[in-house]
């Protein structure tokens, strides 16, 4: 079988995950045949709408509801991704992930997916919405932090709202690619051309984040 490339594209909602898989695939993905597997917290995934899929007949969404992918939906991300392998044979699956997801837990149903179809982690990027980012981390600032050290780019969106944050990245995440300006003004593919490897984060300073933090207080069914 062929290798799978596999793109997470971490945040939370309204940070702008859709718009970024998007241009993504406008002006990046051109030729390839692109699955994209949603999650979003609840009954009914709410960006699944807003995938524009019109001329791009190599994309397929994929929705998984009802939890987190690295709680109780971890088998479930197994299944979609197996089912999308087996029925659709793409040559990248992007992953969107509920804003509450822990990066490095994702990557453990992926692994056991691999056993059966040769997926390969090539980009983890979280969007971080200018916004929100100050009241995010006054009150979940460790996981915030967890979220982005995992990621191999940050790009902050909504700059035009909020000053500075990108500047603060970069203090904090020396090694970290930090992109924060204008979106229309940098091409999908050079977004792709920045993204720092996958590594297992345990060995590079940007898979590094202190105060390892679980951020589920929500209650599962």
């Amino acid at each position: 079988m062929k290798k799978v490339s596999i793109d997470i594209i971490a945040g939370f909602l309204g940070a702008g995950k859709t718009t970024l898989i998007n241009k993504l695939l406008d002006e990046a993905y051109i030729g390839e045949k692109v699955a994209v597997l949603e999650n979003e917290f609840g009954a009914v995934s709410i960006d699944g709408d807003f995938i524009d899929t019109a001329g791009k007949s190599g994309v397929q969404v994929t929705e998984i509801t009802n939890g987190c992918i690295c709680c109780t939906l971890r088998s479930s991300l197994t299944a979609g991704l197996l089912e999308i392998c087996r029925d659709f044979a793409p040559d990248r699956i992007i992953i969107e992930p509920t804003g509450l997801a822990d990066l490095e837990d994702i990557a453990a149903p992926i692994e056991d997916a691999a056993k059966e179809c040769p997926l390969v982690i090539d980009h983890v990027i979280t969007v971080v919405s200018a916004v929100h980012y100050e009241a995010l981390k006054a009150t979940i600032g460790p996981f915030l932090t967890k979220q982005i050290a995992s990621a191999g780019l940050v790009i902050v969106s909504r700059t035009e709202e909020a000053a500075g944050i990108g500047e603060e990245l970069r203090r904090n995440f020396p090694t970290l690619p930090v992109i924060d300006e204008a979106w229309p003004s940098i091409s999908g593919l050079t977004i792709l051309e920045l993204v720092k490897p996958y590594c297992n984060h345990d060995r590079e300073q940007h898979c590094d984040a202190d105060n390892h933090a679980h951020a589920h207080d929500h209650d599962h069914d």
